[in-house]
């Protein structure tokens, strides 16, 4: 769900999880704020999905 600009939010039976996305110079570069529970993993990678081009997580 979008919260604000480039604000985004995903929720959990548990927790909320928070995007901040339009950084970087492309403005294509996004951070995942609240990472949930654990196990939440799945969860998190679809919406992350959803929400942005390739779903991309950089470790």
């Amino acid at each position: 769900m979008k919260i604000a600009e480039n604000v985004y939010g995903y929720r959990t039976a548990i927790a909320n999880i928070a995007y901040i996305a339009g950084l970087g110079e492309t403005k294509e570069e996004w951070v995942l704020i609240d990472t949930g529970v654990p196990f939440s993993a799945p969860f998190i990678l679809k919406n992350s999905k959803k929400l942005f081009k390739d779903g991309s997580v950089n470790l």
